[in-house]
């Protein structure tokens, strides 16, 4: 058996409660359009590692996705609680939550975020924030 110090690949454990508040704390900030706690907690990295998938379209870079939240209106959404994972200096969050849009509509929203260690920092690196929406015609014929 190898030891870690072996090159053994640390095993996955799931997040503890203050690094699952940090992953939801980010993604309140989208819904609130907060692009200042995003920029400061995203990974701002030169080679552009960045991307955030949403239902508008094309994955953005990190600083694109803060000018695409400061061009829409304040959203909410209730029972966000994504499940996380963590492995050395790589944690994941998914789960999904029940959207309310500026117009009132609600809708169900998938997450998903992931985050990098950075010194003693977490910092986002990709994110998935999309409604869910049922497509006829996708699953097997009985």
């Amino acid at each position: 058996m190898q030891t870690q110090a072996q090159g053994a690949v640390a095993p996955v454990t799931k997040a503890d409660a203050a690094l699952v508040g940090l992953a939801v704390s980010w993604l309140q900030a989208c819904v609130e359009r907060d692009d200042a706690y995003i920029l400061q907690h995203s990974l701002d990295d030169p080679n552009d590692a960045f991307r955030c998938i949403g239902s508008s379209g094309e994955p953005f870079p990190l600083h694109p996705f803060a000018e695409h939240l400061r061009g829409l209106k304040k959203a909410g959404w209730d029972g966000l609680e994504p499940a996380g994972w963590i492995r050395g200096d790589t944690a994941w969050f998914a789960g999904s939550a029940h959207g309310l849009l500026p117009s009132g509509e609600p809708l169900l929203i998938r997450i998903t975020l992931v985050m990098l260690k950075t010194g003693d920092a977490w910092k986002a690196i990709h994110c998935h924030v999309s409604e869910s929406v049922h497509r006829n015609g996708v699953e097997l014929d009985a």
